[in-house]
């Protein structure tokens, strides 16, 4: 029998639901999907550019790498080989617990040994046992060492998926499903326990149908006695809850269909942000209430979630409904839809549930409503009837910008990114110079444009790869009341999205994916928003190498990034860089205090620990650290300058320097 006890897992993350941290910080959870990498070994050309060296010194320095990699291919091909033939063998053996019929039970025996075997086998490989890895992302890395673990790892868990749907088969056979059954309880317990493992294997749909199964049963026949039943209760229900979340985004339609030349589309998105106004929706009442420090905290509900919960408990009445919409739209907790309707009032409310940036939820299962459902049950919700955001609604200035909730990619689900402390740099390190027009590549939620269209630039074009980010982006410009200012959304590749007849541009905006991810180890960096390519400037160099068709002669470019060898940026800078006709670039990079790359870990387990730390040796990253590039164009020689401070993102006040620090540094030489 299994028992909750048996499942309640306390300190292990992986259950308390998918998170990440900060872009520029330690990466932790989620495990999301990489997409392959075509990378098939160390360049030359790869090796003159990052190292910044030439001639005999690019091959002392490749020479160097391609020695001490070597001494390692034998031992490594062995592993792969190991690796391979182990994940055949689970392989075969699912297939044979797969075509075991009821009334088999003595064929069981065999294959338990050969499981047996196998494991035991695998304890000793180099990077750990397969076994312990949490979760799998959906698409392998080119990494043979790291796709060879993960395949390993997914063997083991199809297998136990196999020999649990074996037992709920010959459960159901004596009748241990039935209501009336003593062990009923057992046979809800032994769908939780496939519901794990379908979730480590990212298969969310699936999970979330057995959970639905369940949770009615467990919730009837379980004893929840003292502190670690009721532990065990809360952690079913946010089980629950996550799970559902998670397949609310697969649902067609989501946060799509915002038209910014649609008259009821303006008029109901400024209602909405009317009433968030109304219960004082703004940054400073929100910081002073939950005494967060900075609103990029929220990025991670978890890092302050707790905190914040038992301050927002305590708000004075007057701010008891502010509270409430903190804890929803940034702590994305559930809130009840009849109290939600109060607060924001029905029109709104219909807005959102179309629209599906609001979900409902019903029962101690958390199982989802249908928007029209939902939408019929608006003026006499059932008290069962909670909410949840998928959106956050961050306060910005007198702005207000949603990104999606979720944060790791899936299988037809590429995020938008929230707000991290990167985000919040170029808010303020950017200059606030008035412009006419500027250009947000890579936009995401749009959030630097339209902070340059409610402060300098008279028009903004917003341009991003991901289709989902320019839905949001439209979203946001309506919620603002800034789309008379737009001159352009774009989807594309960078300037390839651009009509002809686009730009050029004052002013070019920048925050690209810029996480260091060689041979597509790491799997947080999987975000189309993260991934900046081997050595993390992939995307910045294609952005400095289209400057010249696209930014004026007295244009100037800002781009915020997490960059290596940062004291070495300028030079690459400079090199990527292509300059408007007749013009020479004045260069600064502003860097925090340098980091070792060793403590730069978005991974997801030992082994793609240790292989991505040995790639980011093969490319030379040494060091990383919060970076923000400024470039202005003059008529005489190239410079460079490289200024480095302790804390670059959270210090708001230096951030709002950086223009005319460039500036000055620009003058004197």
């Amino acid at each position: 029998m299994l028992s909750i006890s048996a499942m309640y897992c306390p300190h292990n993350s992986a259950w308390d639901g998918p998170r990440i941290a900060p872009r520029g910080g330690e990466l932790r959870w989620p495990l999301p999907e990489k997409p392959a990498r075509r990378y098939l070994g160390w360049s030359w050309s790869r090796c003159n550019r990052v190292a910044g060296a030439s001639g005999a010194a690019a091959a002392s320095f490749c020479s160097a790498h391609v020695r001490r990699s070597s001494r390692h291919l034998i031992v490594r091909a062995a592993l792969v080989e190991q690796l391979t033939q182990a994940s055949e063998a689970l392989e075969m053996l699912r297939s044979r617990w797969d075509a075991i019929e009821l009334g088999e039970a003595e064929r069981l025996q065999p294959l338990a040994e050969e499981e047996v075997a196998i494991r035991e086998g695998m304890r000793s490989l180099e990077f750990g046992d397969p076994a312990e890895i949490q979760a799998i992302p959906q698409t392998p890395s080119a990494d043979p060492v790291v796709a060879g673990y993960y395949r390993v790892a997914r063997a083991l868990l199809e297998l136990e998926v196999a020999q649990k749907e074996w037992e709920v088969r010959t459960a159901q056979a004596a009748g241990f499903d039935q209501p009336s059954s003593p062990e009923v309880g057992a046979f809800a317990s032994r769908l939780l326990g496939i519901a794990l493992l379908r979730i480590r294997l990212f298969q969310h749909s699936e999970a979330y149908e057995l959970l639905q199964r369940a949770l009615p049963t467990m919730m009837a026949t379980q004893q929840f006695v003292g502190s670690e039943g009721a532990a065990a209760k809360h952690w079913l229900q946010n089980l629950c809850r996550s799970t559902a979340m998670s397949q609310m985004l697969r649902e067609p339609g989501h946060m799509q269909g915002i038209d910014i030349s649609n008259s009821e589309h303006l008029e109901r998105l400024q209602a909405l942000r009317e009433e968030l106004r109304a219960c004082g929706y703004a940054a400073k009442d929100i910081l002073g209430m939950t005494q967060v420090p900075t609103l990029e905290m929220f990025a991670d509900d978890d890092l302050c979630g707790q905190a914040a919960d038992a301050l927002l408990a305590r708000a004075p009445e007057e701010q008891k409904g502010l509270a409430e919409l903190v804890r929803f739209f940034l702590l994305s907790r559930p809130v009840p839809l009849k109290r939600l309707t109060e607060l924001m009032g029905s029109p709104c409310m219909e807005f959102l549930l179309e629209k599906q940036a609001v979900t409902v939820i019903r029962g101690p299962s958390c199982a989802l409503v249908k928007a029209e459902d939902a939408l019929k049950a608006l003026e006499n919700a059932a008290d069962d009837f909670y909410c949840f955001a998928n959106i956050k609604i961050w306060p910005v200035e007198d702005l207000l910008i949603a990104t999606d909730r979720q944060t790791w990619p899936s299988q037809g689900f590429e995020p938008v990114m929230y707000l991290s402390d990167d985000s919040w740099g170029l808010i303020y390190g950017a200059p606030r110079e008035e412009v006419e027009s500027v250009l947000d590549l890579c936009t995401g939620s749009g959030v630097q444009g339209l902070v340059a269209l409610q402060n300098y630039a008279k028009t903004a074009t917003f341009v991003d790869l991901n289709p989902r980010a320019l839905d949001f982006v439209r979203f946001n410009v309506a919620l603002n009341g800034l789309s008379q200012k737009v001159s352009g959304i774009y989807e594309g590749n960078l300037y390839q999205a651009l009509p002809p007849e686009s730009g050029p541009f004052d002013a070019i905006l920048a925050n690209p994916p810029f996480l260091p991810n060689p041979r597509g180890i790491g799997s947080q960096c999987s975000a189309k928003f993260g991934d900046g390519g081997d050595f993390g400037e992939d995307i910045l160099e294609a952005i400095l190498q289209g400057v010249a068709d696209h930014l004026k002669p007295a244009g100037h470019l800002s781009a915020v990034t997490y960059a290596p060898n940062t004291p070495e940026m300028a030079e690459r800078i400079a090199r990527y860089l292509k300059s408007p006709d007749e013009m020479s670039p004045c260069i600064t990079v502003f860097s925090s205090k340098l980091k070792p790359a060793k403590e730069f870990k978005p991974v997801s387990s030992a082994v793609e620990a240790v292989r991505y730390q040995e790639a980011l040796d093969e490319v030379g990253i040494k060091t990383m650290a919060e970076a923000i590039t400024l470039v202005s164009f003059e008529e005489k020689a190239a410079q460079t300058h490289f200024v480095l401070k302790e804390h670059l993102f959270q210090d708001e006040g230096y951030l709002r320097s950086l223009w005319k620090q460039h500036l000055d540094g620009c003058s004197k030489t």
